[in-house]
């Protein structure tokens, strides 16, 4: 299957799970770059409950990593999970760094994460 059948299949099983009040969902894949490239295929999908919800994970986001260097908040894995989390998506995998997979972890259990691809890292 390819990307583009797997984010149609993606795009019909959230809007279904969303229909019925079933997400938040994790979808488990054994390889962090299918984590990286679901999450991305479904990134003009939204989500999050609202503006309210928006500016909470914004909010936690910016001081969760407010500890870090100007410099390293720029890095590209941090912006892309941004918007990701913003739009209530994110990934979880042993390549992220270590503050951003707390972070993901965070917003799941407070229910801001509504689709999280996730390999065996997160069950860990």
């Amino acid at each position: 299957m390819d990307i583009s059948q797997d984010r149609n299949l993606f795009v019909h099983m959230i809007n279904l799970l969303q229909k019925r009040s079933l997400l938040p969902a994790i979808v488990f894949t054994f390889s962090k770059k299918r984590c990286e490239d679901y999450a991305l295929s479904i990134s003009n999908l939204d989500l999050s409950a609202g503006s309210s919800e928006k500016s909470e994970i914004h909010v936690f986001y910016e001081r969760s990593l407010a500890r870090l260097k100007d410099d390293d908040r720029g890095l590209p894995q941090l912006v892309r999970m941004k918007e990701l989390l913003i739009r209530g998506i994110a990934v979880h995998h042993s390549g992220l760094l270590p503050i951003l997979k707390e972070v993901v972890e965070i917003l799941f259990m407070r229910g801001f994460i509504k689709v999280l691809f996730a390999t065996e890292t997160f069950a860990m």
